[in-house]
Parts: structure tokens; sequence; C-alpha cells
């Protein structure tokens, strides 16, 4: 494989002034041959959405001796809306894992690419705090960090059944089971202590439920 005019065009002038380049890894994950011809000091950012999308990306930048960052997508209202939470809680926890483990790697950030849309969303901190858990250790399974952190966050950790229980009712058919579910689960969080810091958390959590109930 020739060497890339992107090498000479891009990287080099950004080495030649002091400066390291960064961009993200799909070139790299998606062509290997780029690996091999591309200057050990680029700083690469791997994103990945779900587990289900994972195509070799840290494991293969360690391999090459890259140094990178990953990027596991947030747990946030839009994410509770589509039912894909667990998905994301296991993607996060994983990347948070391979980065911390895996020679090359020098952390991971959470994302939402959504353009700082949902900066301010209560359910951000789940992935804030998930990251930095996962990050520094082995942590424990999910059900057990969920209920640590909805016990501390929420007041009561009763609410985590509630948000792994949205991410179940969201692929039923609309009808009067989704809105039995729905209710039910609505219920159970109306029992929650609460505490005031967690007010808006519980909030974007009645407002998902509340649509469901509604249904379409």
């Amino acid at each position: 494989m020739p060497r890339l005019g992107i090498r000479r065009n891009f990287y080099e002038p950004i080495l030649e002034r002091g400066a390291r380049p960064s961009q993200y890894a799909d070139a790299v994950t998606t062509m290997e041959d780029m690996a091999r011809h591309v200057s050990k000091r680029v700083l690469w950012k791997h994103w990945c959405y779900y587990p289900s999308m994972y195509w070799g990306g840290l494991d293969l930048l360690s391999h090459y001796g890259f140094e990178f960052i990953a990027l596991p997508l947030t747990i946030d209202e839009p994410a509770v809306r589509m039912g894909i939470l667990k998905a994301r809680f296991y993607n996060i926890a994983s990347m948070a894992r391979n980065a911390a483990n895996l020679e090359g790697g020098l952390g991971v950030t959470t994302v939402t690419f959504r353009g700082g849309e949902v900066g301010n969303s209560p359910l951000l901190w789940y992935s804030y705090v998930m990251a930095g858990e996962y990050g520094w250790s082995a942590g424990p399974d999910m059900e057990t960090f969920g209920r640590r952190f909805a016990r501390i966050m929420y007041g009561d950790e009763r609410a985590y059944e509630v948000l792994a229980g949205i991410s179940d009712i969201d692929p039923m058919p609309a009808g009067e089971a989704k809105r039995s579910r729905a209710q039910a689960l609505l219920a159970l969080l109306a029992e929650c202590k609460g505490k005031p810091l967690s007010e808006p958390h519980l909030d974007a959590l009645r407002r998902t439920l509340r649509g469901y109930v509604q249904g379409p």
C-alpha cells in the first residue's frame, strides 16, 4: 500500500508544529492496512454506540501500538425512549474496562454526538459514574452497580428497577399491555423516597413512562 497523501498533507505538518493530531478511529478500525502507515503519534478516539457495532476497535489500536481514548455513547432521554438502555449499560462498562486494561488506553470519555443538546439531561450522570467505576476497577455486576447508583442519586434503589424496566417495555407493541406495564413502573417510581437533588432525574423517567401510558 503506498504512502497516503493524508499522512503528508495532514499529519506531518501538525507534527512539525509540535502539536499532536487526533481523530476518530474509523479509518483504522475499518481498513486495518492504514494502521501500518499512520504515525504512532496520532491519538485515536474510538466511538462505539452499542456492543453489536463493535468491529474490533480498541484491541486493534492496542495491537498496532497506538494510544487511544474510548468514547462510548451516553445514557440520556432519547436512549430511554428508544429502549436501548441496557445495550449502552454494557457498552459503557466494557469500553471503560478495555481502555483501562489495554496497552495504549488513556481513558474513557462518554459522548452524546448531539451537539450539547442534552448537556443538562439528568440521566447523563448514570453514564459518567458508570464510566468512572468500570474504568477504575472491574466493578460489580450491572444490577448491583445500578442499585447502588439509584440509592445514592435517586434516594431509593428501586428506581433502578424503573430504569431497567423502561428498556424492557419499549420493544412491546403499542396497546394495553404496554400501558399497563408503564403504569406499574410509574406506581413503583411514586413509592421511591427521592431527594431534592434527585427530582430532575425522577422527572426524566416520569416523562417517558407517561408517554407510554398515553400511547400513540
